[in-house]
């Protein structure tokens, strides 16, 4: 574990440079992609905007959208192909 494993993002990114790392191949559209977009927010916009406020998200239950190929959420429910890269989207 490294010395900012048990901080909070924001807290570590205070502290310095922070690196994120996602499994999925298009980094652009990972979670690590959207929480350095919102830490970058925080910082140009000083201490007024604060990312442990509680704001709501897209739901833990999509998981069986993601295609396991290119991580992109299916707008189909219960999808069978992936719309970005065409690859097949398990059922549960």
């Amino acid at each position: 574990m490294c010395a900012y494993g048990a901080m909070r993002p924001k807290d570590a990114a205070k502290q310095g440079t922070i690196t994120l790392l996602t499994a999925t191949r298009d980094a652009s559209r990972s979670q690590a992609a959207v929480l350095a977009e919102q830490l970058r927010a925080a910082a140009a916009s000083g201490p007024q905007q604060d990312l442990d406020d509680d704001v709501p998200g897209d739901p833990a239950c999509w998981l069986h959208r993601v295609c396991p190929a290119c991580g992109t959420i299916a707008a189909a429910d219960p999808p069978t192909t992936c719309p970005h890269c065409h690859a097949a989207i398990p059922g549960e």
